[in-house]
């Protein structure tokens, strides 16, 4: 066959391997995503992902970005996948949402040694409380009057400021807060759990362009594992609370 004959077929293979290659993106946000070494894993809802993508044949490969930087990778991107978004009104039309993981709920942390009783959520006024820059938390205490946000680029950063009194209380969904504690070499049993604000399921998003047939294959890859127990191995590895 002479070469001007073949360039139509490697063409088409080529458009045809861009049309297929996916991006694993995550949005780093511990336990979940982590970014850095770490001896439990690559995270809850990232080992998730790569378990997924390994069983389906596909480049089992995570890019790990700073939280609101994978969300905007994967909004404006292509065919690309995200772990772990909440899902909440603010993000419903940035992304597809291909199939939620676990449900997590978003609370009020205090130190025990400043405010050992549970705090509730009308007596936040007055009050400074930190959050995670663009988080799930930093949108639902925007809802509640004269409290001051204090915003900080992860939530180690909040478990400290907690534990010097630079903040009153701490807005953070449950398993994260306890992790951050941890790692910031932090007593959990120092933190007092109060108020739920919210319940929110994370999820394995996509890109708003992420086609329906490859979002049923994933749906169906993820499902098999809830249904084979892998999940729940999973959350286990990584001392998962039930919120």
């Amino acid at each position: 066959m002479r070469i001007h004959n073949l360039l139509p077929l490697v063409l088409a293979w080529c458009f045809l391997s861009d049309a297929e290659a996916t991006s694993l993106i995550g949005a780093e946000v511990p336990p979940f995503v982590m970014h850095e070494a770490n001896p439990l894993g690559p995270g809850l809802t990232a080992e998730i992902l790569l378990v997924a993508a390994q069983r389906l044949g596909e480049p089992a490969q995570l890019e790990v970005k700073p939280f609101v930087r994978a969300l905007k990778m994967t909004a404006y991107g292509h065919d690309s996948l995200l772990v772990p978004p909440g899902r909440i009104p603010e993000r419903e039309q940035q992304f597809r949402w291909v199939t939620p993981l676990v449900d997590e709920a978003f609370v009020l942390f205090t130190d025990r040694q400043r405010h050992p009783r549970p705090l509730q959520q009308d007596e936040l006024a007055g009050l400074t409380v930190g959050v995670m820059r663009d988080s799930v938390g930093e949108q639902l205490m925007k809802s509640f009057p004269g409290v001051h946000l204090e915003t900080a680029a992860d939530e180690v950063i909040n478990a400290k400021k907690l534990a010097r009194g630079r903040i009153h209380a701490w807005a953070v969904s449950l398993n994260t807060g306890f992790y951050a504690q941890r790692v910031a070499g932090l007593d959990e049993r120092q933190l007092v759990r109060g108020a739920i604000l919210s319940h929110v399921t994370l999820y394995l998003a996509a890109s708003p362009d992420f086609p329906h047939s490859e979002m049923l294959r994933w749906q169906q890859m993820i499902e098999t594992m809830k249904q084979d127990g892998t999940l729940l191995q999973i959350k286990q590895r990584y001392h998962y609370v039930e919120p």
